[in-house]
């Protein structure tokens, strides 16, 4: 009779019995493949969206000319966002490039724009469903999660009110 033989799963250190050249437990293996699936193929995307994009505008954006007039109008703009204040970090044309018009005005410093990366997808239309579209800060703290300056009962500056100012390694035991 032959003899069952363990080995640990790398993952998860439980034990799993050896057979059919399995690396990963039932559980791991499943968890795996899972995320397998929602990961994106980076790959296929790259490749339809060099299909899709004009290699004349790939090609100016990735122009000395250009990478040189986009980082002194930043410079110049204070690194802050024209829109909302924020940090710039994407010069924008306000008309694309794309078209006739905006192509001649490529490198016209009035046609530019410094927007941070939420204002410059706002420019694009583009959205993405986590509600930082909106003009949101941020998620707002799960409950029973601990946020810097707030006491473990969920308070601001304390349970008495006294305005007091906390750190996270108040909250280390």
């Amino acid at each position: 009779m032959p003899e069952l033989v363990f080995k640990l799963c790398p993952r998860c250190k439980r034990l799993m019995p050896v057979m059919g050249g399995a690396t990963l437990c039932t559980e791991c293996a499943e968890k795996d493949s899972k995320s397998r699936l929602r990961e994106r193929d980076w790959k296929a995307e790259y490749a339809k969206r060099r299909k899709t994009e004009d290699a004349k505008c790939r090609r100016f954006y990735r122009s000395k000319e250009w990478t040189m007039l986009s980082r002194r109008y930043a410079h110049d703009m204070g690194y802050r966002c024209e829109e909302c204040g924020g940090i710039g970090t994407d010069v924008h044309h306000v008309e694309p490039i794309q078209t006739p018009t905006g192509w001649e005005r490529r490198f016209d410093r009035t046609n530019l724009r410094l927007l941070c990366v939420r204002c410059h997808n706002k420019a694009h239309g583009r959205t993405f469903g986590n509600g930082w579209e909106d003009g949101a800060e941020g998620k707002a703290a799960k409950p029973g999660r601990r946020v810097e300056g707030q006491d473990p009962q969920g308070e601001v500056g304390g349970a008495d009110g006294a305005g007091k100012r906390l750190k996270v390694s108040d909250f280390m035991r």
